[in-house]
């Protein structure tokens, strides 16, 4: 059972590393994603929870994805005893229109990789709706999800 959060989650559905950007339109009704029209939503903001953590063997838990570092990571647990699929869970700490997610896989190792997601947004931690699902290379270069604002 999922425990209700509130306002604002955004789970991302894959496996293994996850090194967030989340941002937002400035101008609620515009389309364009470039850098002059985007605010990014401050790691001070969030919280994130975990379907699967890795806190045993290595201290992988899901809050080192928001930690602003590229060389942690949240990992799901190693033993495999969470099957996929896994998410992770970000409280944005408020309402924003969200638009978008950049990703940056784990840097050093090679598992773990998110190659598949799906984006569902909230505004209740209860109701989600499905705002984006793609499929990413499965190398280390930085990812990006766009989406319509919600």
């Amino acid at each position: 059972m999922r425990r209700k959060r509130t306002p604002t989650p955004l789970t991302c559905a894959g496996r293994g590393t996850l090194f967030y950007q989340l941002w937002v339109n400035e101008d609620v009704g515009a389309r364009s994603n470039t850098a002059a029209s985007q605010a990014v939503i401050q790691q001070s903001q969030l919280t994130v929870s975990a379907t699967s953590e890795e806190t045993v063997s290595e201290h992988n838990a899901a809050s080192q994805a928001i930690d602003g570092k590229a060389l942690t990571i949240w990992h799901t647990k190693w033993n495999l005893s969470n099957p996929l699929p896994q998410s992770i869970t970000f409280n944005l700490g408020g309402t924003h229109n969200v638009n978008g997610l950049k990703y940056l896989p784990r840097q050093i190792g090679s598992n773990g990789t998110i190659t598949s997601y799906i984006i569902y947004v909230s505004l209740d931690g209860v109701n989600y709706t499905q705002a984006a699902a793609g499929a990413w290379a499965n190398d280390a270069t930085e990812k990006t999800a766009v989406f319509t604002a919600t």
